[in-house]
């Protein structure tokens, strides 16, 4: 992240309209409160517009999950139910330069096996097609151009192009299989990165009269010819050194035992 965090940063500087984004699977398979509680601020500092849930996301649990992606105020979901409500925001919507980007999010039900043991049965996957539908429609209406973070398998991904012609990028999650070439599906470009954030995902898109005009999708290496984000490894120092332990009130010797 401390190579990315740098990439962003440059990405930023040069172009004024920058839209960050991310398809889910933030954590590990395991759970690992300290680190993936540092993966949290370390998106916090990334300034993340939008992003959606993994699977690998629930490996701590409903309340970690909750409480620590509110945090980061951009939370993107349609199809996840906790308590029988839907929480995150269903789309999020950006303007740039007149053109309005509308940000929608869905995970693949059947991944719903796939939670690790806190959170498996806890949390209601609804069918994405069904739950995205009435959010495309809201989309198609209020924006220009739409945008769906997908998580689940690359061929179910390809799906949502055909089952929604309004979606015009879906940035894909989850089978870490990388495209490194420009790839469509009916109006859709689906664009995705490799495992392990070795690559970080630049599209580039133009517009004209508020239609996109052109599209470029690169990927850029983040090796060690990147330097370090200070940033981020501030944040990676502090999780070296471990959790800090929570002080307890020193004990207390009632008076009669000391007598004794």
């Amino acid at each position: 992240m401390e190579k990315r965090a740098t990439v962003i940063d440059s990405i930023r500087n040069l172009y004024k309209n920058v839209l960050l984004l991310d398809a889910g699977d933030l954590f590990d398979r395991r759970p690992k409160r300290w680190r993936h509680e540092n993966i949290i601020r370390a998106y916090q500092v990334m300034r993340y517009d939008a992003v959606a849930l993994g699977d690998r996301d629930f490996v701590e649990g409903p309340k970690f999950l909750i409480s620590n992606f509110f945090t980061l105020g951009n939370l993107v979901n349609t199809n996840i139910q906790y308590m029988e409500l839907t929480f995150g925001q269903p789309y999020i919507i950006k303007q740039f330069d007149g053109v309005k980007i509308g940000i929608t999010a869905a995970i693949d039900s059947s991944l719903a096996n796939w939670l690790w043991v806190k959170s498996k049965g806890k949390f209601t996957f609804l069918n994405p097609v069904k739950a995205l539908k009435p959010v495309i429609e809201e989309l198609q209406a209020k924006s220009d151009f739409i945008i769906l973070l997908a998580h689940g398998d690359l061929s179910k991904n390809k799906k949502f192009a055909e089952q929604f012609p309004q979606i015009g990028l879906i940035v894909s999650g989850h089978t870490q299989q990388m495209i490194d070439s420009v790839l469509k599906v009916e109006n859709a470009y689906l664009v995705q990165t490799d495992g392990n954030a070795f690559r970080l995902g630049k599209a580039t898109l133009n517009f004209k009269e508020k239609k996109l005009d052109s599209f470029k999708n690169e990927l850029i290496l983040l090796d060690d010819s990147i330097p370090n984000s200070p940033a981020i490894m501030e944040i990676i120092e502090e999780y070296k050194k471990g959790p800090k332990l929570k002080s307890t009130p020193d004990k207390v010797i009632p008076k009669s035992k000391i007598e004794q």
